[in-house]
């Protein structure tokens, strides 16, 4: 008799298990078997932003488990291939994995995020997203932390509250009003289910549902109508009906329509053989499962058989599961990027003590256990390694004798060999699987417990691969990657540089290459902690303990430099170690000379930033080859090409300030005239400290201020290099020491820089401060407390200018693509204004330009695009120009106009953005046009769509504040131009009548008709005029990148010049005063 005559005819459409057994048992793979997630779960939608900018995640999937066939693949595609499809997702899954992404990032991985070098505002997306991936954020940030007493008000319980309040800080989750709730709704649902039904149990299994709040509610429910309809209408199960025709006599079913005893001993060989090949424990607890698979007539597969475990081990633990076990399984779903009500009900189901879970049998495995586990050809998964090891626990007698087994069979080569090969599999595998990396890949539905290790370690390969993807902007980084190695390897070098003994530099230290101080540095290293010798570290931090030993050591320091009438400073002292240690010479010139080595060493330090890495390597540039002030001058040459940085430093130093309410605006001014003093000095390059130096003033702050001042007016700027020699005409020879005290001396202001926030500037209220050196002052800036709080609540900020970016529609993501625009959190806000509203960046930027430079750089933009609007290549260079103008006059912004605030900063950087993504439309022909109307300056959006043989389209949209919108779209045909002016102002129409005669005969050149008509519409948008009969620009640039023929070009100059007319009548029809 064949078990699959009485599992064969299941009724129900949403169990995709119904094959046969022998169907189901061919091919079998342990990874097949389990499900990571609700079948009900499998389309993705896109994710909703609520009024707070909180993430309505419900009916949004991001724990993408593979779909399969019929033949239990997943559709050819290879697991590895669906990580790194990721790369080239749509614009709507790209959105989805960003909310994600921002809903799940704290303040701290903010903090980490800018450590390294990028910007959540500025970093394109997919690179925030790698970054916060690989460090294993699971955060978020739906609001600030609530108070004990709002806590206990939401979930009416003092101890329920502090449970939630714990498992969330061990998840790194705020306890924020939107989870608090969550957590606690879904506690209280999952807790009112006090028992799972049988009915309920054969629902789940049914329909491939994991045992979660959610589905055992639905499932409850469910089911009982399920029940209630089958006894309205008197309907009967299948299984009963198989037992009542008589096919197997007497042998068929028992009571109640359950089968025999006689008839379940039959059948127990072949479930066995099911269970075993699936390498599940044949027990009569397994066995007895299979029999109520058959008894509710679902198919018996090893799938069904762990799954209706999962749900009895929950009916089994009955009341007596914790409410602190809930408080985790919920927050763990939130940390995953799920609702709170998807939540395991199962002890057994944390995805987190999965993961953990890994790493603990690959800590316990042996080589032995892979070689046992190969030679009886079973699968060397996690769960397998798990059993064989409880097993080896359970008999202590049987595992000795294993073991001298094992000992006996390592005689053979054979066997050695495969020891060894077994050993570099654990060995690998315990690197690579991480309790990171694991719950990475259970997020993305792969089954770490089932899936062979091997397989597990080259998809981690492979989802490194697609973080250094998305790092390097490509598609896919091979692991074997020159490029990877060395990213790798300079970090690692440069982190344990910073470990290492300071005792390394020498006054010869300035021209070592990196690699030449990091070999030195290990060596000495080794030697010191081979003799028990304490040493203080290459990396200085701002009032680090040296420990009592370095201290006794060196006792004698302050008065070495009291007899050298020296400032008894940190940084001096340091000095004096070093060359104490070194047996060099103490004399103030060393001091000073070693000093500047230590600071170049400290400069690179906190220039080599991953992303500065990233882009020297990208560049071709060898960092270990390079000595440390040129890596901190390559550095800084990367990080000028882009004023982001500089901008959102200045920006965050502004909204700080505006925090401090208690200081008056007089100290308001002096705090950033301070701030920008300090950041010109330090973009000088030296410029400004190499001109006191040749003069043989002191280097104070309040020289240094008289300098920036007059720099201005100087014909010449004095930098302190190789060649400086004072201004005398007659050359006096390299100054050597004059260039150690200017290097040292702008590299302080740096470290200033790098640190300075409004809460370390107390020491500003009186004037000392000008008298102090920049070393000083660094030392001012280091002992001065930091407002923490303050520093988190700018985190918090601007990760919800993050959240509200990231979840702009999907049309705008895109949008971005489409015209190859870097997806950025501030060019998605600025393509999400930019395509409601064109003209708004133009006229925001005129507004804001009050200073003599930026008005006659206004008229030179306006002056270039007159004569530009005749072809594309003229035009797409003026619209350069007017992005290069926005910057400018940022610039003018933030050095000199005292008024600018933090709002400011950020709608100017706004407003470059949207100026530079006008640029890029540029070459796709899609301009926007600064036009002059009676109200001031405009932006006019300008579209030319080429099409077939002589035909195309001029496309216009324009607002103002006293003529309204107006939309213009002109039609060129071969012989004729028919167009169609719309405007939502009755005055506006009324003008464009009384001189359509105008705007007609300057269009035409006197061999076409032109026609056009004026209407008015309440309802003019900005959205872009489509024409089924024509091409867009983007689709004849694929199709071809040949010169234009004959008839494009004169198609070409037709478009420009209808656009060229409609701009100079446009211009004064509108700016008459009866508007």
């Amino acid at each position: 008799m064949q078990i699959e005559n009485l599992i064969n005819k299941s009724t129900d459409t949403k169990n995709t298990d119904t094959k046969t057994i022998n169907d189901m048992t061919a091919g079998m793979r342990v990874s097949d078997y389990i499900k990571t997630d609700s079948s009900d779960n499998m389309s993705k939608k896109a994710a909703v932003v609520g009024s707070s900018n909180s993430v309505d995640m419900s009916d949004t999937i991001y724990a993408r488990p593979q779909a399969k066939n019929e033949a239990g693949n997943n559709d050819g595609k290879d697991m590895a291939e669906n990580l790194l499809n990721d790369m080239n997702q749509t614009s709507e899954n790209r959105r989805n994995d960003m909310i994600v992404t921002a809903s799940t990032t704290t303040s701290d991985d903010y903090k980490a995020a800018k450590d390294d070098g990028y910007d959540v505002i500025v970093t394109e997306t997919d690179k925030i997203k790698a970054v916060l991936a690989k460090a294993g954020v699971d955060i978020s940030i739906y609001g600030d932390d609530l108070s004990r007493e709002q806590l206990t008000d939401i979930t009416g319980s003092q101890i329920e509250a502090a449970m939630l309040v714990n498992q969330m800080k061990a998840y790194d989750i705020p306890a924020t009003d939107d989870n608090i709730k969550a957590g606690t709704d879904a506690i209280d649902r999952a807790k009112s289910i006090t028992n799972i039904s049988n009915e309920t149990k054969a629902y789940l299994v049914r329909n491939n549902m994991n045992p979660t709040v959610s589905n055992v509610y639905k499932a409850t429910y469910s089911s009982s109508q399920v029940q209630n309809y089958k006894q309205k209408v008197g309907i009967t199960d299948n299984v009963k009906q198989l037992y009542d025709d008589n096919q197997y006599g007497d042998k068929g079913a028992g009571s109640q329509g359950k089968i025999s005893d006689e008839l379940f001993e039959e059948l127990k060989p072949q479930l066995k053989q099911i269970l075993e090949e699936a390498h599940i424990d044949s027990s009569d607890e397994n066995l007895n499962q299979c029999r109520w698979l058959i008894d509710e007539d679902i198919a018996v597969t090893p799938d069904n058989v762990l799954l209706a475990n999962q749900v009895d081990s929950i009916n089994a633990a009955g009341e007596n599961v914790s409410s602190d076990f809930y408080a985790r399984a919920v927050t763990e779903a939130l940390a995953m990027g799920k609702k709170a009500t998807d939540a395991t009900m199962s002890q057994d189901g944390l995805t987190f003590d999965m993961a953990k879970k890994a790493c603990d049998v690959l800590g316990e495995a042996t080589a032995e256990d892979i070689v046992t586990l190969e030679s009886d050809n079973i699968p060397v998964t996690i769960e397998n390694l798990s059993k064989l090891i409880a097993a080896r626990g359970r008999d202590s007698a049987a595992s000795q004798a294993s073991e001298n087994k094992a000992l006996d069979n390592q005689i053979t080569d054979s066997r050695e060999a495969r020891l060894v090969t077994a050993q570099r599999k654990l060995e690998e595998a315990r690197l690579s699987m991480t309790a990171e990396a694991n719950l990475s890949l259970i997020k993305k539905g792969v089954s770490i417990d089932t899936e062979p290790i091997e397989r597990v370690v080259e998809l981690l390969k492979q989802q490194e691969n697609k973080y250094y993807g998305a790092l390097f902007g490509e598609s896919s980084v091979e692991a074997s990657d020159d490029r990877v190695r060395m990213y790798n390897n300079v970090c690692d070098i440069f982190n344990q540089m910073k470990q290492q003994p300071a005792y390394v530099l020498t006054l010869e230290s300035a021209d070592d290459t990196v690699y030449e101080l990091y070999t030195a540095g290990k060596a000495m290293k080794q030697s010191l902690e081979a003799a028990a010798s304490g040493y203080e570290t290459l990396m200085t931090s701002p009032r680090a303990d040296m420990g009592d030993s370095i201290s006794k050591a060196f006792q004698n320091v302050d008065d070495i430099l009291k007899e050298l009438k020296i400032d008894t400073s940190e940084s001096n002292r340091r000095a004096v170690r070093i060359l104490a240690y070194n047996s060099t010479d103490i004399t103030e010139d060393n001091i000073k000379q070693i000093k500047s080595v230590d600071e170049q060493v400290q400069r690179a330090f906190s220039d080599m930033t991953p992303a500065v890495t990233l882009e020297m390597i990208k560049r071709g540039i060898s960092p270990l080859d390079m000595s440390m002030s040129d890596i901190s001058d390559t550095a800084r040459q990367i990080k000028s090409e882009n004023n982001d940085e500089r901008d959102e430093k200045f920006s965050e130093f502004l909204w700080k300030l505006e925090k401090k309410n208690e200081i008056s605006e007089e100290e308001r001014d002096s705090y950033i005239g301070i701030y920008r003093l300090i950041s010109q000095v330090e973009q000088s390059d030296g410029a400004v400290i190499g001109s006191l130096v040749n003069q043989g003033a002191d280097i104070t702050m309040k020289n240094l201020l008289t300098a920036v001042r007059t720099r201005g007016k100087s014909t010449m700027d004095y930098k302190v290099d190789d060649t400086f020699a004072g201004v005398d005409s007659v050359s006096r020879g390299i100054k050597i020491d004059s260039q150690i005290e200017s290097a040292y001396h702008t590299n302080c202001l740096r470290d200033v820089l790098d640190t300075l926030s409004p809460e370390k500037m107390e020491f500003v209220q009186d004037d000392s401060w000008l008298e102090m050196t920049p070393e000083q002052l660094r030392q001012a800036v280091y002992e001065a407390d930091e407002d923490n709080a303050l520093s988190e609540q700018y985190a918090t900020e601007q990760l919800r200018q993050f959240n509200q970016a990231v979840s702009v529609p999907e049309s705008v993501y895109a949008f971005l693509e489409k015209y190859d625009v870097k997806t950025t959190a501030v060019n998605l806000m600025a393509a999400s204004r930019l395509m409601k509203n064109p003209s708004e960046a133009v006229r925001n930027l005129w507004e804001r330009g009050n200073s003599a430079t930026a008005k006659a750089l206004f008229d030179e933009t306006l002056r270039r695009f007159s004569e530009s609007v005749k072809n594309p290549k003229e035009l797409a260079q003026a619209q350069e120009t007017l992005a290069d103008t926005a910057e400018h006059v940022m610039d003018s912004m933030i050095i000199e106009d005292r008024r600018t605030g933090s709002l400011d900063i950020r709608q100017m950087k706004l407003l470059c953005s949207q100026l530079k993504i006008a640029s890029s439309m540029s070459r796709q022909e899609n301009y926007i046009v600064p036009i002059e109307t009676a109200d001031g300056v405009t932006g006019m959006k300008l579209s030319i769509v080429r099409g077939e043989d002589k035909k195309g389209l001029v496309d216009i949209f324009l607002e103002d504040k006293k003529c309204g919108r107006v939309a213009a779209y002109f039609e060129a045909k071969e012989n004729s131009v028919s167009a169609m002016i719309v405007t939502d102002d009755e005055q506006t129409k009324k003008l464009f009548e009384d001189n359509i005669t105008t705007f007609e005969s300057g269009i035409s050149d006197g061999e076409q008709s032109v026609h056009i008509d004026v209407a008015l519409e309440h309802d003019i948008s900005a959205k872009e005029s489509k024409m089924s009969d024509m091409k867009s620009n983007t689709e004849s640039d694929n199709e071809t990148k040949k010169q234009l023929d004959g008839s494009e070009r004169v198609q070409t100059t037709r478009l420009y010049h209808i656009a060229e007319q409609f701009i100079v009548n446009v211009q004064r029809v509108i700016a008459q005063d009866s508007l």
